[in-house]
């Protein structure tokens, strides 16, 4: 008993297309989030380095010069609108800086985180993401600051809010996931009218073949396909149902003829058989007539018997009747001559007789 197949050509054709698409577009969801959010990432620290360098440079000569620096908040604000704050230390502490606190009053007068401040003294520039400023969670960028003496004597510091960063991440996130889903989707049509063009093929084939198993040559389709191997098959599945169809329409034709000349046979047969009939009456009319001619044959033996038996008696009679003879003589003459004939007679009958049989 053969299996029963559980899977169509459809569905192995949408497995095999889907498949590796959602594969695909999963991989690159995962690849394009981590590389966005890296990339993203490492935008926001470049900006920050760039605006923490400016803010250096701008203080840095009051510092070498040994001036007293100026308190002031023009330049600290400049970015504000970008959502960048920017502080300048002076040791470790907040001198002046555009960031708020939770009461909205500017974040000065409080300390560096103590592990940052010791990188920086290390003359070493410190990044990181979640510092919390102001109950605010920060992306941050530290550039040491150094006095006339060359010694760090503190810090130009920019920070932009993570939630805004990291927004915008989950932006580019979901602009990229919504890309890929776009082209998964298209992509996906794209197999389903493709499989389906194959299937609606496909079948054209297989109804072929079934038509062909069933017996039946009736008009067929031909099947055409833009794929090649599929095509090829189309086209030697119709190249076989025309051939059968023209071999059995042969046959067909040869049977009818066959019909025919068997008919022609069968008249044959019974004038034959009529003519048999007519043999076999002339044959029976043979035989009676040679019954007869037996017959007649009989009757004259029986005859010629009792011809034999009188030719006896009158020898006897001549024997006893010698006296008699010379009297008779003219007589005896007379049937001697008549029985002469007569057995002529009858011996012509007999040798037509037997030649006839």
């Amino acid at each position: 008993m053969k299996g029963k197949a559980n899977l169509t050509l459809t569905n192995v054709l949408l497995m095999v297309g889907f498949i590796p698409l959602i594969v695909a577009g999963i991989l690159i969801c995962i690849i394009s989030s981590i590389t966005t959010s890296n990339n993203l990432t490492q935008d926001v620290y470049d900006k920050l380095f760039v605006a923490s360098d400016g803010l250096r440079k701008y203080y840095q000569y009051e510092l070498e010069a040994g001036n007293e620096m100026p308190y002031e908040h023009d330049y600290v604000d400049m970015l504000k609108g970008d959502d960048i704050e920017m502080t300048l230390f002076m040791g470790d502490t907040r001198y002046m800086t555009s960031a708020l606190n939770d009461k909205g009053e500017r974040n000065e007068g409080t300390q560096m985180d103590a592990k940052i401040w010791a990188e920086v003294q290390k003359g070493n520039d410190y990044y990181t993401d979640g510092v919390i400023i102001g109950g605010k969670p920060y992306y941050v960028y530290y550039r040491p600051l150094y006095g006339a003496d060359g010694s760090v004597a503190g810090a130009a510091w920019a920070g932009e809010p993570s939630v805004k960063v990291k927004a915008a991440i989950r932006h580019s996130i979901l602009m990229t996931v919504l890309a890929v889903v776009i082209a998964v989707v298209v992509f996906g049509i794209i197999i389903i009218l493709v499989a389906r063009r194959i299937i609606h093929t496909l079948n054209e084939v297989v109804d072929g073949v079934q038509k062909l198993a069933d017996g039946d040559l009736t008009e067929m389709k031909h099947p055409k396909s833009n794929i090649r191997e599929i095509s090829s098959i189309g086209e030697n599945v119709f190249k076989l149902h025309e051939w059968l169809k023209e071999i059995v329409t042969g046959i067909l034709d040869d049977t009818h003829n066959l019909d025919a000349n068997m008919s022609d046979v069968a008249m044959g047969v019974d004038t034959c058989n009529s003519a048999s009939d007519g043999i076999v009456r002339a044959v029976d009319d043979l035989s009676k007539g040679s019954m007869e001619m037996a017959e007649s044959v009989q009757n004259t033996n029986v005859n010629m018997q009792t011809i034999g038996d009188g030719v006896d008696e009158i020898k006897n009679l001549s024997d006893n009747a010698t006296t008699f003879a010379n009297e008779a003589k003219t007589e005896s003459q007379k049937a001697q001559d008549a029985l002469n004939e007569l057995m002529k007679a009858n011996a012509d009958t007999v040798v037509a007789v037997i030649g006839g049989n």
